[in-house]
């Protein structure tokens, strides 16, 4: 399951590196406007890459939240559970994903932007 949710911490990253093309075509182009919107620094794109989800930034939060709408699996700061069971269906681990998935997706934080790094953070530390 560790596979399964880095990728999905890397799809809103917009990086595609760990296989699947769920959103193949899409992750670049929603990192460029993600980024571009949120105004996300070079160094700290780079840290989430490499799975450093320690303190981040208002902006990289925000960055997340961006790429998840767009993805089409948060809107309003809700998660779209029909999307997101989709993904997870198309993994071998599915069970283990949709359990971590199903303790992590109540979380709320102070915004949407907030909220979506809470939620990605739940998910990752879930998956250890």
């Amino acid at each position: 399951m560790k596979s399964l949710i880095v990728f999905v911490v890397l799809a809103v990253a917009g990086c595609m590196a760990h296989g699947g093309d769920i959103f193949s075509g899409l992750d670049e182009q929603f990192h460029h406007e993600c980024m571009d919107q949120e105004k996300v620094e070079l160094e700290e794109m780079g840290k989430l890459r490499s799975g450093n989800l320690e303190n981040p930034s208002q902006n990289m939060k925000c960055f997340n939240r961006c790429v998840m709408e767009k993805m089409g699996i948060m809107k309003e700061g809700k998660l779209l559970d029909e999307k997101v069971t989709e993904i997870f269906n198309k993994n071998q681990n599915k069970d283990d994903a949709l359990r971590t998935y199903n303790e992590c997706k109540t979380l709320k934080g102070g915004n949407d932007c907030d909220t979506a790094f809470k939620i990605i953070s739940c998910m990752d530390k879930g998956s250890m």
